[in-house]
């Protein structure tokens, strides 16, 4: 599994939700020894930022995301967060190491 990882988080605005899903994926991440980079970005520009990251987690669906992503919808709900978590570590299980 690769031990750092850049995350682009994917919100409306880009600014409010994306932050507070940003602080939860690092801290998750960091359980797991693994360190993130965190971009964010709003769902009308993500995709300029999407090929320098490694996977997105985006509070919207986007379509034909450019790279692997979660919906991290659960973040915000406080629902299935175990789920969304385990789909985040399964991407970054699966990229190759650096």
């Amino acid at each position: 599994m690769k031990k750092s990882v850049k995350v682009l988080i994917v919100c409306g605005s880009g600014i409010a939700t994306s932050t507070m899903v940003a602080v939860k994926v690092k801290e998750m991440l960091k359980e797991h020894g693994i360190f993130a980079e965190t971009k964010q970005a709003s769902t009308g520009d993500y995709k300029r930022d999407a090929e320098s990251c490694d996977l997105i987690v985006s509070t919207a669906k986007l379509q034909n995301p450019p790279i692997p992503m979660v919906l991290g919808v659960s973040y915000i709900m406080g629902r299935n967060i175990e789920e969304t978590n385990q789909e985040i570590l399964k991407i970054i299980n699966e990229l190759p190491e650096d």
